[in-house]
């Protein structure tokens, strides 16, 4: 516990520090290019009707970066890499559950180069190694995700468990929705800060996104195009069609199984003809919702054009009831996914897609509470 408060404390003091720190050249990670650690907004647990997994993943490594003088890896062939990973699960407001984000970690190991798949449900996985340390071959099996929904992130390790700078991964995930639509998207690259060398220990010995010595800090809002929602008709009465447009949202601001603070979102909406509708949303550690969810006027209809325009403002954590967390500003990140389902006499039939957020380029420190760090 006194390190966990230690490390509360030092981000209270890069917090409190937030007007110097752009002389301190607090660098910004780069969703677009591999990363020592990467973040999945959303995976789901479960399979489909057909037994297919409802989510699944792959995770490649490259080489790292710099190479050599004529632009080859430094790295021997099969070098083993080992990454510590969780799913991380949202909480509610409900006094029993006492706001507690739960969250299962598991060990990965690939070589660079080499490419993980795994999926929540296991559907095609190897058993679990009898050799420890090895990389599988084919699906890699993993623990089951102790809730519906949430996010995955995982970083690289060294063989102490220990984060290290080794800036190599990038990845994929795959949705697949309960009417047959599927849809993809890109993992979230971070990179450590430019003056690690790569396999150095990050210095704070935790998920620290500072943006000055440990990993490169990351962004509080999010920004969007999106679809407005069509919903079914009164009558229900066939042919016709719906849509339905989720904001999936994470915060790394996250007490691993512990009690957090909610976070909240303040959100702008604009119709195709800047028309506005100003709202907020509210959650704890991840949430997915539906735009009819947020305000039920984010329809065709209600907006008066098709697509538009989310903005949003400083996500915040508030003090509630006691709990030992850091309120302030907090990390915002997440997708958009939107399902289209047409609906004949003869059944029904779905498309979805996904996409990334952008974000307005200003970093906020931050602490991803690993509790797997904890002595």
């Amino acid at each position: 516990m006194k390190r966990v408060k230690w490390l509360h404390v030092s981000l209270l003091l890069l917090l409190a520090l937030g007007l110097a720190m752009p002389a301190m050249a607090q660098q910004l990670y780069n969703s677009e290019t591999q990363g020592s650690v990467i973040v999945f907004p959303k995976f789901i647990a479960g399979t489909t009707a057909t037994g297919e997994p409802r989510s699944e993943f792959e995770i490649s490594v490259k080489c790292p970066f710099p190479r050599d003088p004529n632009g080859f890896c430094p790295f021997a062939e099969n070098t083993r890499v080992k990454l510590r990973a969780h799913w991380v699960c949202p909480a509610d407001q409900k006094f029993n559950n006492k706001f507690i984000c739960q969250e299962s970690n598991f060990d990965l190991f690939t070589t660079i180069y080499g490419t993980l798949s795994f999926n929540p449900a296991n559907v095609g996985a190897s058993p679990f190694p009898t050799t420890p340390l090895v990389p599988t071959v084919g699906v890699s099996r993993v623990p089951v995700p102790p809730c519906d929904k949430g996010y995955l992130i995982a970083w690289v390790v060294d063989n102490n468990d220990r984060p290290i700078k080794f800036d190599a991964l990038i990845g994929d995930a795959i949705i697949r929705e309960p009417n047959g639509a599927t849809s993809a998207y890109n993992g979230i690259p971070i990179q450590a800060v430019n003056e690690l060398a790569t396999g150095a220990l990050i210095p704070g010995g935790n998920l620290l996104f500072d943006g000055v010595a440990n990993y490169k800090a990351v962004t509080g809002v999010i920004e969007s195009s999106l679809r407005f929602e069509v919903p079914a008709p009164a009558a229900a009465t066939p042919p016709y069609t719906t849509v339905r447009t989720d904001l999936t949202l994470l915060t790394l601001d996250v007490l691993s199984n512990r009690p957090n603070y909610p976070t909240f979102v303040d959100l702008d909406f604009y119709n195709a003809n800047e028309y506005l509708l100003s709202t907020y949303w509210e959650f704890i550690c991840w949430t997915e919702v539906s735009l009819t969810d947020i305000n039920p006027n984010l329809t065709e209809a209600g907006m008066f054009t098709r697509k538009g325009l989310v903005v949003s403002g400083p996500a915040v954590k508030f003090p509630f009831v006691g709990i030992a967390d850091i309120a302030g500003p907090v990390t915002l990140l997440g997708i958009v996914e939107t399902v289209v389902t047409s609906v004949t006499a003869s059944g029904s039939t779905g498309q979805s897609y996904s996409y990334s957020l952008y974000h307005d380029a200003v970093p906020v420190p931050t602490l991803f509470d690993d509790n797997d760090a904890r002595p």
